[in-house]
């Protein structure tokens, strides 16, 4: 659900210091030329369903046809299976490496960086920490919040946590969907990582069964400031193939 970390810049003496500095981090989406506030705000999506398409092996079971005419965020890879209204990552070298074709060996028959740059509807990165050299300059920042918080105004930005799935969860938020529905939000790997190709990162199951139950606790620390804001979350899954359960599981048959 995540491409990874981002990486250090090289020859950078003071990286600490720079990725530690909330003003640094303003400065650089305060630079981008466009950010998502220009064109959206948290009535956007008001008293509007949303749902979000994460990686997860479950997607395979779902007729993800039946979203064409709904309100939609994919994440990351999500392209590979539909064209959603949203498109949200939060890994620069992410989007770096999709746009410029470096990801096209993940996917056999897919040209992704084709895609990527076909795509019509709306890129959104979680503004980095530093600057980069981003080739896509059709993408939108939407502002980071450097601590966690459950955002209901998107000019003052969104919490992306440990992972864009629940980055994701909190841009719907922040443009007044409700309720949000999750699709492909295993948090368990049986068979691969992700219903797509992945990212080429060589990682285990092991390890990223590891990795998705950190992701976990970072969803379920949220669950309850969403309650309480009256936005409901559910999960479009069935038990036997979800370990998110800190938002109702309701069969996605039953929604869509």
């Amino acid at each position: 659900m995540g491409y990874g970390r981002q990486p250090k810049a090289e020859n950078d003496i003071k990286v600490e210091e720079r990725l530690g500095s909330d003003q640094i981090i303003e400065d650089v989406y305060q630079a981008w030329p466009r950010r998502l506030p220009d064109i959206a705000n948290e009535t956007t999506w008001k008293r509007h369903a949303c749902f979000i398409v994460a990686g997860g092996e479950s997607i395979h079971k779902i007729n993800i046809n039946k979203l064409s005419s709904r309100i939609t965020i994919g994440v990351n890879k999500a392209l590979v299976h539909f064209r959603p209204t949203l498109i949200y990552c939060q890994d620069v070298p992410f989007v770096q490496a999709i746009s410029t074709g470096k990801l096209n060996h993940t996917e056999r028959y897919i040209d992704l960086q084709k895609m990527w740059n076909d795509y019509n509807g709306i890129k959104v990165l979680l503004s980095p920490m530093s600057r980069y050299d981003l080739p896509d300059k059709t993408v939108y920042y939407v502002r980071r919040l450097t601590k966690p918080k459950l955002m209901l105004d998107l000019t003052r930005g969104i919490w992306g946590g440990s992972n864009s799935g629940l980055g994701a969860l909190m841009l719907a938020v922040a443009m007044g969907a409700n309720p949000i529905y999750l699709l492909g939000f295993d948090m368990k790997a049986k068979g691969s990582t992700h219903s797509h190709g992945g990212y080429a990162d060589d990682r285990t199951l092991e390890g990223f069964n590891r990795t998705l139950s950190k992701y976990i606790a970072d969803f379920a620390a949220m669950a309850i400031p969403l309650t309480n804001a009256g936005i409901e979350v559910i999960n479009l899954n069935t038990e036997r193939d979800t370990n998110l359960n800190c938002f109702p599981i309701v069969d996605p048959n039953a929604v869509l």
